[in-house]
């Protein structure tokens, strides 16, 4: 095989900017066999070579390990020196009121099973954060919401492990029937004054202000 085509074949990126296989499948095989990862040629914005193989301490861009968790939340790779960034995820709850009653559902699992909490969740790779709260509330509540104004806007510290960052919006429903469902088990409005034992202190935040209102 000449020289050129050689070449070639181990450019690192295709036409349209994105790793070629050939270039990624020997990456790994080399990651396989405990080999150092040469990722010359590749920009930090490109796609990750492969996944990391247990979501914490291998990089997302060559799979090479990470350096330890004492230095700090960013990392840096061992291997091709890409910064493995920790920030929190975005979440979402959606505030349905009622006169001076706010519509809570209670969970059905996990360290805080049994609580209260405004309808929330994650949004989605990819998704729009209004169209996350409309999805949200359809799957928890089994209501159709109309998205409004931002209600308020916390930082989340309850898990460390998992930060996150929460938008509140004010919504008005539009459709659907009422019913529990997806992390919840049972779902009510409770007066913004007098509300059940909540699961997160931010949500407690959020119903103290609205009552003050």
């Amino acid at each position: 095989m000449s020289h050129a085509v050689t070449r070639l074949l181990d450019r690192p990126l295709t036409a349209d900017g994105t790793i070629s296989r050939r270039f990624r499948a020997a990456r790994v095989h080399d990651f396989r066999r405990g080999r150092p990862i040469d990722m010359t040629g590749v920009p930090p914005g490109a796609a990750p070579i492969m996944p990391p193989p247990d979501g914490g301490d291998h990089c997302a861009r060559c799979g090479g390990r990470l350096e330890p968790p004492t230095v700090g939340p960013h990392r840096r790779c061992l291997g091709c020196g890409q910064i493995s960034y920790r920030n929190p995820t975005v979440g979402v709850a959606v505030v349905l009121l009622e006169g001076d009653s706010i519509l809570l559902g209670r969970r059905n699992g996990g360290p805080w099973s049994g609580r209260w909490c405004i309808p929330c969740g994650h949004v989605d790779w990819g998704e729009d954060i209004r169209e996350a709260a409309r999805r949200e509330m359809k799957e928890e509540t089994g209501l159709i919401v109309e998205i409004g104004a931002v209600c308020a806007v916390h930082s989340n510290f309850h898990d460390r492990s998992q930060l996150t960052v929460g938008v509140w919006f004010h919504g008005r429903p539009v459709g659907g029937v009422l019913e529990a469902g997806d992390d919840l088990d049972r779902v009510g409005y409770f007066p913004l004054r007098a509300p059940p034992p909540l699961a997160f202190p931010t949500d407690a935040t959020v119903i103290s202000d609205l009552g003050r209102r």
